[in-house]
């Protein structure tokens, strides 16, 4: 009874996810003429090609928007637009930025969406595949992700996919992955910690070697003087984004889709540094909290749920098209261990609409923060109760 009940507010959760989705798409399909726009897709293919003209384009406000405004005909949402990804990023991107936009874009979300699939369904037996597939086709943060077309189907999937590769001893895929996604660093800042505690030292090395030669190749194409500027601009331009949040008399957009602490607390009106100094509690005692339970032996399940939500707690900077990870994890869980009680259900179904239910909160209450903490003391309370055996690492 409790699987035939676990699974229909599943169905039901995913059926609501898609209405909310929906009734949020024209504001990233469409602009103000009825023209369909590219979202932030803009950026990954004119990146490269800006950069290719000169790097520190990139981090200079005026004349990255003169950029983008040469490569594009429709000017209509390139005002929001800014880069704010390491230099090695382009290098990523620029077989995209070598195709027509148009082709480009399908292609990024195709696979995208394709290699987000793949990791869930190598770890779903055979017979559940198709309905499993469906459920993540029409979750809500995978219909948020196609809309923003950002790219959380990458860094999403290659979490969870090196956390698998790590599960299955095969380190050296796992490390080459995480290499890759040190282009969005601010997702990651548990995982260098998680692998010494587990040991896992041939990732360590494979994942460094990866970054440094992708820092190298950046070097070598943009100079140093852009990486200078990358660090100057970028991190101090998000934390602006975060503290004016206060001080404006209309929330931004992007205001709607952070899950974040600091975002939760600069809507309250909570002062600077107290908000800094409660981020930095959360993330040590997250940190802590993992370090504690990451030698045990726990389903594979269990590990991706703890990491996905102890990752955005983690970090002071995420949006909703970031809960890709979390995603699959509440998925895979939800499906291989179907939870067993009403509190159980209806918190899984709160964080899997979280990617669309942020927008209502944060206006009038903002506590997504509470319903990932929720989420992750739930999971630690799991791992806490299994026999404390050691993993091997």
């Amino acid at each position: 009874m409790h699987r035939f009940d676990s699974l229909t507010l599943l169905r039901g959760t995913t059926m609501l996810g898609v209405l909310l989705a929906c009734l949020f798409a024209p504001i990233y399909l469409l602009d103000a003429g009825g023209t369909l726009t590219g979202g932030d897709f803009l950026n990954y293919w004119a990146g490269p090609q800006i950069a290719a003209h000169g790097a520190l384009t990139l981090f200079h406000p005026a004349g990255y928007g003169d950029a983008l405004r040469s490569l594009f005909s429709n000017p209509s949402d390139l005002d929001t637009l800014n880069w704010s990804y390491p230099l090695h990023a382009l290098l990523l991107l620029a077989p995209f930025a070598a195709l027509p936009y148009e082709a480009a874009l399908v292609v990024w979300t195709l696979l995208g969406l394709a290699f987000y699939a793949a990791c869930l369904r190598a770890t779903i037996p055979p017979k559940q595949r198709t309905r499993v597939l469906v459920y993540l086709l029409l979750a809500p943060v995978t219909l948020i992700e196609i809309i923003t077309r950002q790219n959380g189907f990458f860094t999403g999937a290659g979490a969870f996919a090196a956390l698998l590769l790590l599960e299955r001893g095969r380190p050296v895929a796992a490390g080459v992955l995480l290499g890759l996604l040190t282009v969005k660093p601010h997702l990651f800042l548990l995982w260098p910690f998680l692998l010494v505690r587990q040991g896992a030292w041939c990732a360590i090395a494979v994942a460094s070697v990866t970054a440094l030669l992708l820092l190298g190749a950046s070097i070598a194409l943009y100079g140093v003087a852009a990486w200078h500027a990358y660090f100057a601009v970028t991190a101090p331009y998000q934390w602006e984004l975060i503290r004016s949040l206060s001080e404006a008399s209309r929330l931004p957009l992007y205001a709607l889709m952070m899950p974040s602490l600091p975002v939760s607390l600069r809507l309250m009106h909570v002062p600077e540094l107290p908000t800094i100094a409660a981020q930095v509690v959360l993330t040590l005692g997250i940190l802590i909290a993992l370090l504690m339970v990451w030698r045990r032996a726990m389903p594979f399940s269990l590990r991706a749920l703890l990491l996905a939500s102890g990752s955005l707690l983690a970090t002071p900077y995420a949006f909703n098209y970031d809960m890709t990870f979390l995603g699959l994890a509440l998925l895979l869980k939800w499906l291989t261990i179907p939870p067993q009680s009403r509190l159980e259900r209806w918190r899984m179904a709160l964080a899997m609409l979280l990617p669309v239910l942020v927008y209502f909160m944060n206006p009038v209450l903002p506590i997504a923060p509470l319903l990932l903490l929720w989420v992750f003391v739930a999971a630690m309370q799991e791992a806490l109760a299994l026999p404390a055996q050691t993993k091997q690492p």
